[in-house]
C-alpha cells in the first residue's frame, strides 16, 4: 500500500510542470496579438487611423504604410510663383445694351437714344464703350424747321453697387467726345415725301456724363434700368443757322452750353453678370 502511494507521488510530481508549461503557453497565446492584428496595428499607427482596404494584403499595406509615413514631404515651390493680378480673376462677365430717353438742347425738347457694351470684373465693376446720339425737336422759323442733331461716346466706366440684389444702383462714367450739327428743313418733320434737310453749322466738343441708375435684375441674363445723367461739355462754337429767309438775321443761336445738363430714361442690358 505504501509503495502505491509513493508511485502515485512520484507520477504527480512528473506530470505537473508539464501541464503548468502548457498552462503558460496558453495564457501568453491569449495576451499576445496574433499576426494579423500586429499588421492592422502597424498600418494604423502608420495611416493615423485612415481606412484601408481589406482586400490590401496586410504586409504589403503595411510596408507601403510605413514607406509612406518615413517619406519626407515635399514643398511646392510653384506654389509661390503663381502671377498675381490688380482684378479678380473670378466672377464677372459683360453685357450690351440699348436706351432710350428725353433730354433738352439748346434749350429744345430732344429725344436721346444710345448703345454701350462693357467688360464686368468681379460682379462690382464695370468697363466699355458707350455711345449716345440725340435729335432735338423742330423749331418752326418764318417757313421753315430748325433743329440740333449729333451725337458722343467714349469711355465707361461703371461702379456696380450691390449687383447681387435684385435691386440695386450703379453710378456710371462716361468719358469722350463727339460732335452737333444744325439744320433746317422747309417741311413738316412727318412729311417724309418732301423733308429735304439742309445743314449748316456744325462743331466738335469734349464731353463727361455721371449718372446713377437704379437696376432690376429681371432674369440672369437681363436687367432693366431707369437712369438720370448729367452731361457736361466743352463750349461749342456754332453760328446761327444760314438759309433761312430774311429779314431773320439771327434766328435761333446756339448757346454755348446747349448740350450741358439733365437727361432721363430707361436701359436694358443683355449678358453675363
Amino acid at each position: 500500500m505504501k509503495k502505491l502511494t509513493m508511485w502515485m507521488v512520484l507520477m504527480a510530481m512528473a506530470v505537473s510542470p508539464m501541464f503548468a508549461q502548457e498552462a503558460d503557453t496558453t495564457i501568453n497565446e491569449t495576451q499576445q496579438p496574433s499576426e494579423e492584428e500586429q499588421v492592422d496595428q502597424v498600418i494604423n499607427e502608420a495611416t493615423e487611423g485612415v481606412w484601408v482596404d481589406e482586400g490590401v494584403d496586410g504586409e504589403a499595406a503595411a510596408a507601403t504604410a510605413v514607406v509612406v509615413q518615413e517619406e519626407p514631404k515635399q514643398s511646392n515651390r510653384h506654389e509661390y510663383r503663381q502671377v498675381q493680378t490688380l482684378m479678380p480673376e473670378s466672377g464677372g462677365g459683360g453685357y450690351g445694351g440699348f436706351s432710350v430717353g428725353y433730354t433738352t438742347v439748346n434749350g429744345l425738347d430732344a429725344l436721346g437714344m444710345g448703345v454701350r457694351g462693357a467688360w464686368i470684373i468681379g460682379h462690382g465693376f464695370a468697363l466699355g464703350l458707350a455711345g449716345e446720339g440725340f435729335t432735338s425737336d423742330f423749331t418752326p422759323v418764318d417757313e421753315e424747321y430748325y433743329a440740333l442733331s449729333g451725337g458722343y461716346g467714349g469711355l465707361l466706366i461703371e461702379p456696380i453697387i450691390a449687383g447681387w440684389f435684385p435691386v440695386h444702383l450703379s453710378f456710371p462714367l462716361l468719358i469722350g467726345g463727339g460732335g452737333i450739327a444744325s439744320y433746317t428743313t422747309s417741311s413738316d418733320m412727318w412729311d417724309y415725301d418732301n423733308y429735304y434737310p439742309t445743314y449748316g453749322e456744325y462743331a466738335a466738343y469734349f464731353v463727361g456724363e455721371v449718372g446713377v441708375e437704379l437696376e432690376f435684375n429681371m432674369v440672369r441674363f437681363f436687367r432693366f434700368t431707369l437712369y438720370s445723367n448729367y452731361r457736361w461739355t466743352s463750349e461749342l462754337e456754332m453760328k446761327p443757322m444760314d438759309g433761312l429767309a430774311p429779314p431773320i438775321d439771327n434766328p435761333y443761336p446756339v448757346a454755348a452750353d446747349a448740350l450741358s445738363g439733365w437727361s432721363f430714361g430707361m436701359r436694358f442690358k443683355f449678358g453675363s453678370f
